[in-house]
């Protein structure tokens, strides 16, 4: 379901003699953007206007698809849409806001590879403002505190199925140098009220197999412990391999798992501190070799872990 406000006069910039400045009409701002689900032909989509309207009175539109998966429907139609501010819900707290890049496993701090995509997760009682219809309170991204290059993600934002509170966005993030890059989303709620959060990462050119933040937790562990890598290898085969051996370095168990994802952190196999034949082993330190490998590189990494 996407609601567009009313329309309005944009005008062409005029570049050349031949080609003067005209104005239009034009419906370009969204007031929702979300999916409902379809039961018996009907459904229901409530929503809270956003402060930013268009108050004068007029005619937006609403715009539907839908789909079973075998059979679809689409269709438009006028809607009187109109204003005023009475029973403004009580709400002063701007959007919560999420950040990831590629998929939602990522954290503060990560590694990507060079174009990662930006995910954002939105929610807020009152809704999201996406409209565009007000100069400064769009959904804005920063990236490496460039303002004046500032982006305006509108558009990129969507609700989840049955919700007017809580959506997401994804971006391509243009390609990065190597390094450290750090992000600002800012959005506003339909009330006006603006929030922002940061994410920080590192990008290692995918051309080149890198590893990172090469870890288990809980260490020490008594029950089980799980390991995890980052890695800049998005959409890539990767096969992990995890050696350890004890204090004298006599081989206890060997991992190994197949893995590809959409992320850098999909690298996360478990160990229930037992040997290869599944005797528990006594406590102790154990050192680990990690092992990582595409078809044609491999990188690894060597730590140590206290069983309790």
């Amino acid at each position: 379901v996407i609601i567009y406000d009313k329309t309005q006069l944009v005008k062409t910039l005029g570049n050349t003699p031949s080609s003067p400045v005209t104005g239009f009409s034009e419906q370009r701002s969204i007031l929702f953007n979300g999916k409902v689900a379809v039961t018996n032909g009907l459904f229901n989509c409530s929503f809270i206007l956003p402060k930013d309207i268009r108050f004068a009175p007029g005619f937006g539109s609403i715009s539907l698809y839908a789909s079973n998966g075998v059979s679809d429907a689409a269709g438009a139609t006028p809607v009187g849409i109109s204003g005023f501010a009475a029973a403004i819900p009580s709400d002063t707290k701007g959007p919560d806001i999420r950040l990831f890049l590629n998929d939602t496993l990522f954290m503060n701090g990560g590694l990507s590879n060079e174009s990662p995509v930006l995910i954002a997760h939105l929610s807020d009682s009152s809704g999201i403002n996406a409209t565009g219809n007000s100069i400064g309170h769009d959904i804005t991204l920063v990236i490496d505190g460039a303002i004046n290059n500032q982006l305006v993600l509108n558009n990129a934002f969507s609700y989840r199925t049955n919700s007017y509170q809580a959506g997401q966005l994804q971006f391509q993030l243009p390609v990065l140098l190597p390094g450290k890059h750090s992000l600002k989303l800012k959005a506003w709620d339909v009330l006006n009220n603006s929030n922002e959060a940061s994410l920080d990462f590192w990008i290692a050119p995918q051309e080149k197999l890198t590893i990172s933040a090469v870890r288990n937790f809980p260490n020490p562990f008594a029950g089980s412990t799980q390991f995890s890598v980052e890695h800049n290898q998005r959409n890539t085969n990767l096969f992990v391999e995890i050696f350890i051996s004890d204090s004298q370095g006599r081989l206890v168990k060997h991992l190994s798992e197949r893995v590809n994802s959409s992320g850098s952190r999909n690298v996360q196999l478990r160990w229930n501190g037992d040997t290869d034949s599944g005797r528990k082993l006594s406590r102790g330190t154990y050192f680990y070799r990690i092992i990582v490998s595409t078809t044609t590189q491999q990188v690894q990494h060597a730590g140590q872990l206290l069983l309790l």
